[in-house]
């Protein structure tokens, strides 16, 4: 298997590939009516216009840049296993809820200074 053929398995493998899928199904009604900044309707057809195999190769073309195969190779046994698969999946509710940490932090730490600075 080529390299690139290897980056289109781990796309596909960690969901990039879904995820376009479920973002382009949820904006295709809105492509008859998407304009450019000077105004002109660009009418666009998911597979005519909009084609997911080439949105795929740009997506390819990013990973082999900042990845080498063996890197690749590792990427792809890690995220086929059972506790890759495990991490794929809680990713977006895990980086939300990290996050959410230094919200409520921040929230804390305002308050608390706001009622010092009361008394």
């Amino acid at each position: 298997m080529t390299k690139r053929e290897k980056v289109r398995e781990l796309i596909v493998l960690k969901g990039y590939v879904r995820c376009v899928e479920e973002r382009l199904a949820s904006l295709a009604p809105l492509f008859p009516y998407l304009e450019t900044s000077e105004g002109i309707k660009t009418p666009l057809k998911f597979g005519a216009e909009v084609k997911l195999d080439e949105i795929m190769e740009q997506m390819i073309e990013i990973y082999e840049k900042y990845w080498d195969e063996d890197e690749i190779d590792e990427m792809l046994a890690f995220f086929s296993r059972p506790v890759g698969q495990k991490l794929i999946a809680s990713g977006e509710q895990l980086v939300a809820k990290l996050c959410g940490v230094l919200d409520t932090y921040l929230w804390e730490k305002m308050t608390l200074a706001a009622k010092e600075k009361l008394h």
